[in-house]
C-alpha cells in the first residue's frame, strides 16, 4: 500500500466486498495511521457482514481519536452501511429469540424430541 492515508478499495477488490476478513485485512494495514480515508470508488456492493465489520472498525478507530473518511460511497453500499448502523442501535437481535422449554422428566423430553 503506497499511501496508507488513502485506501482505495478497488486496488484490492473488483467491485464488491463480501466478507469480514476483507475489511480486517484493510484495517490491519493502517493500524498505526491516525488519519486516513477509505475510497469506495468502483465498489458497488458490500455484504452485511463486511458492512458490520467496517462499522466496528470505524467505531473502534474513532474512539481512539483517529479520523476516518469514507469517499465515493455508492448508494447501494451506503444503504447497507445505514442498515447496519440502524441494527446496531437495537438492544437485541430480532432473529435470535430462543424459546426455553422445560421438561418434567426424560420421557417428556424424549416425546418432544421425537415429535419434531
Amino acid at each position: 500500500m503506497n499511501n496508507p492515508s488513502n485506501i482505495r478499495l478497488s486496488t484490492f477488490y473488483a467491485d464488491s466486498i463480501s466478507n469480514r476478513e476483507s475489511i480486517r485485512i484493510i484495517f490491519d494495514k493502517v493500524s498505526e495511521v491516525d488519519n486516513f480515508s477509505v475510497d469506495f470508488e468502483n465498489i458497488d456492493f458490500i455484504s452485511r457482514a463486511a458492512a458490520h465489520e467496517l462499522a466496528v472498525y470505524l467505531e473502534r478507530y474513532q474512539n481512539r481519536g483517529k479520523s476516518i473518511s469514507l469517499l465515493n460511497v455508492a448508494p447501494s453500499v451506503n444503504q447497507m452501511l445505514e442498515t447496519v448502523a440502524e441494527s446496531k442501535k437495537v438492544d437485541y437481535k430480532k432473529a435470535t429469540f430462543i424459546e426455553r422449554i422445560s421438561f418434567k422428566n426424560e420421557n417428556e423430553m424424549e416425546a418432544y424430541l421425537l415429535s419434531i
